[in-house]
């Protein structure tokens, strides 16, 4: 994925950088974490935060070989 490799918070992405990470609108990614659908996140008080990791983990589990693919949900 291109984006920031090293955040500017010590290890730790706010959601703006994650997005852009992923290469997806930060509405996208507050609805994937509203429906448990995206990648984990932290709670750091009431600042939600990304790890690298985790991007990196739920990027990969979106892997799929053709479009009928359910993924390893399946």
């Amino acid at each position: 994925m291109n984006g920031p490799t090293t955040p500017a918070t010590g290890g730790l992405m706010t959601p703006q950088e994650a997005a852009a990470w992923l290469q997806v609108a930060r509405g996208t990614l507050d609805k994937w974490r509203c429906h448990g659908t995206g990648p984990a996140f932290v709670y750091m008080g009431r600042h939600i935060r990304y790890r690298l990791a985790d991007l990196e983990a739920h990027a990969a589990s979106q892997t799929r070989r053709h479009t009928r693919d359910e993924g390893p949900e399946a």
